[in-house]
């Protein structure tokens, strides 16, 4: 072990700018790295950049302004379908834990027919999860109901607050960000007799990367590896680090979004 991390500090610090897509806990192991000190502990002078949505974070990878961004399953194939040489070279969950936030006054799955679902954009995540759970609850996604692009958690919780979307699909813990009006939990994929199969959390390259940077990439997933590892056994210390990242101060509201780390921790 010493001698693999003597190996690892003798690299000379490289520079990577690399993205992550969300500030919410599953994918806190990408800034838990940066706070950690653990990308330079690879060897990585690493400029870690926020690009909200995994659809988003495709175009900016693709374009070649970042050269590893957090991705999600359904975003790297719609790109790959669609011609970009792109590789997600690990994934750190394999199912979704998303619910469906409704307004309070919402108590049955007819009651969202005729009504809207907010995601951050199609092809993303949120996309997926909002279709999923609404076929969990017997619904047809664009036919029974609509689903619009908002933005991110944050902003899917503000347009859900302002009446524009009666339900978002969300990691556990957003709930707690929608005070001005009243809601709940609909349905989770936790629900779900069996787990969705879902890539989630997933460092993506350009293939052409891949084959010319190797010892690169394998440092950097040796730091988000450590990142994950971290969150899953200091949990009061990942709390003050999620709060920093995600400007939640709220207690309640970090401690419901920790509920996600059980999830994590089994996959």
């Amino acid at each position: 072990m010493a001698l693999a991390l003597a190996s690892v500090q003798s690299h000379a610090q490289e520079r990577l700018k690399i993205s992550y897509s969300s500030v919410d806990a599953p994918n806190a192991n990408w800034y838990i790295a940066e706070d950690r000190k653990l990308y330079q502990k690879y060897g990585l002078e690493a400029d870690l950049v926020f690009i909200p949505t995994s659809t988003t974070n495709v175009a900016t990878l693709v374009a070649g302004s970042i050269k590893v961004g957090n991705i999600s399953g359904g975003a790297i194939a719609n790109a790959v379908v669609g011609g970009a040489s792109l590789v997600a070279v690990g994934c750190f969950i394999n199912t979704l834990p998303y619910e469906l936030i409704v307004h309070e006054s919402i108590r049955t799955p007819q009651q969202l027919k005729g009504k809207s679902v907010g995601i951050s954009r199609i092809g993303s995540s949120s996309d997926v999860a909002a279709r999923v759970l609404l076929k969990g609850l017997g619904l047809e996604p664009d036919k029974d109901v609509a689903i619009l692009q908002v933005g991110g958690s944050g902003e899917r919780a503000a347009a859900f607050a302002t009446g524009k979307i009666a339900a978002f699909p969300s990691p556990p813990g957003t709930i707690h960000l929608t005070k001005a009006m009243a809601s709940r939990t609909l349905i989770t994929t936790a629900d779900f007799q069996k787990s969705y199969p879902f890539p989630y959390v997933c460092p993506t390259t350009p293939k052409s990367y891949l084959a010319n940077n190797r010892d690169t990439v394998k440092r950097l997933l040796m730091a988000l590896i450590e990142g994950t590892y971290f969150f899953k056994t200091r949990k009061e210390e990942s709390k003050k680090i999620f709060a920093k990242y995600s400007r939640q101060s709220n207690e309640a509201t970090r401690r419901s979004r920790w509920r996600v780390n059980p999830a994590v921790a089994s996959r």
